[in-house]
């Protein structure tokens, strides 16, 4: 969607204005950012690491430096953007301590669309 909203990913055309230092920093920002269990004790820290070990390997895979720059062609406006696209989205996703989410995930698997 970012190529579509800021016009970018043409063929042949350059990304301008970043970098792939710039692209491992604000990866490296935004899996800080993204927290699932709070807490500076030991165990919290490793929830916290056992519990984002996926969405964080999916997130440096998907936006590694090459791809951003050479396959998405991304602007540093348009990066930016979607970092803050997926930050928002991974915070909205997050649901409170004994919400019945079990029940809503049963029914999509047992009637799927």
């Amino acid at each position: 969607k970012a190529q579509k909203v800021f016009h970018v990913g043409q063929p042949g055309e350059i990304s301008v204005g970043l970098s792939p230092i710039d692209i491992v920093h604000a990866i490296n920002n935004l899996t800080e950012q993204v927290v699932v269990v709070p807490g500076k004790d030991k165990l919290s820290i490793e929830a916290q690491n056992n519990g984002t070990l996926l969405f964080k390997s999916l997130l440096r895979s998907t936006l590694a430096s090459k791809r951003v720059l050479q396959e998405h062609r991304l602007s540093g406006e348009a990066f930016h953007w979607l970092i803050g696209e997926i930050e928002q989205r991974f915070l909205q996703s997050i649901v409170n301590p004994g919400e019945m989410i079990g029940t809503v995930a049963a029914q999509s698997i047992g009637e799927p669309a």
